[in-house]
């Protein structure tokens, strides 16, 4: 009977793991599209699920961001037209 306990285990395996990568890829997108190259050069310099074992390597070179950047902003709002009538 132990056996069978694990079965639906070994099912859910694969599905939840490729389900979590489709999530993953799909944030990475809306934060690209947010933060841009900010974030592009974080993403391209960070391993996005496996830590590098290839060593320590030098911090990228990012352009500063300012706090209003990084503020969450209301569904809805576009960024473009922030202060006009």
């Amino acid at each position: 009977m132990e056996d069978a306990s694990k079965i639906p285990t070994l099912l859910m395996g694969p599905i939840l793991i490729v389900m979590y990568v489709r999530r993953a890829r799909r944030e990475d997108e809306e934060l690209a599209a947010r933060f841009g190259e900010v974030f592009r050069g974080y993403a391209a310099w960070t391993p996005a699920f496996m830590p590098s074992w290839r060593g320590a390597r030098p911090a990228p070179r990012v352009h500063a961001v300012s706090a209003a950047t990084l503020a969450p902003r209301p569904t809805g709002e576009d960024p473009g037209r922030a202060g006009s009538p």
